[in-house]
């Protein structure tokens, strides 16, 4: 009888363990090919541009570095991966004048692809936001040239010193495309 017992318990027992709900894995976001033709850059590239005022600015591409973030290790979730790209001013001189483009999917934690861009000059020309999901200008002229499906994107910021970018213009064909400030000056693409 104990023994008999002993096995109706052993039975429960197995029984409420077997029903215990599977942790399900994190979630895993990674890169589509669609999400990788953001970048059409490499190291080493240059990109030129000539404000309305007769000044040039030219970027160039330091780095361009592929990630994959675990956040929470043990606790982990969710992961994502993105591309991270440096572009340093090459006209300056100066180590702080630079921006960074980062696309990833999956950051802060759902499946959307996000573009973000962070700017900083030495002149306090700094930058943070991120570009549409879909493009929001159908056309931008750029030193004669025509350039479809562009992502445009507005600063919300409070600060709207002279030096501060207002906008930034984006094609997935052609790169950056204009860099618009607040002071009025439009620094257009001409490379």
């Amino acid at each position: 009888m104990k023994s008999y017992f002993l096995l109706v318990i052993i039975a429960i027992g197995i029984f409420f363990v077997s029903c215990k709900k599977q942790e399900e894995p994190p979630k895993k976001y990674r890169l589509t090919p669609e999400d990788l033709t953001w970048n059409i850059y490499h190291v080493g590239d240059t990109i030129k541009f000539l404000s309305n005022l007769s000044h040039y600015r030219s970027y160039c591409v330091e780095y361009i570095n592929r990630y994959i973030e675990n956040p929470g290790e043990n606790d982990q979730w969710y992961s994502y991966e993105g591309i991270s790209i440096k572009f340093n001013r090459a006209d300056s001189g100066q180590t702080d004048h630079y921006f960074i483009m980062d696309f990833n999917r999956g950051y802060p934690s759902t499946s959307t692809f996000n573009v973000m861009i962070w700017l900083e000059d030495g002149l306090g020309m700094n930058y943070l936001s991120s570009l549409p999901s879909e493009p929001n200008v159908d056309t931008l002229t750029v030193n004669d040239s025509m350039y479809y499906n562009v992502y445009e994107d507005k600063n919300m910021s409070s600060n709207t010193a002279d030096t501060v970018a207002k906008g930034l213009y984006y094609n997935k064909q052609k790169g950056w495309l204009r860099i618009e400030l607040y002071s009025g000056e439009k620094l257009d693409r001409i490379n």
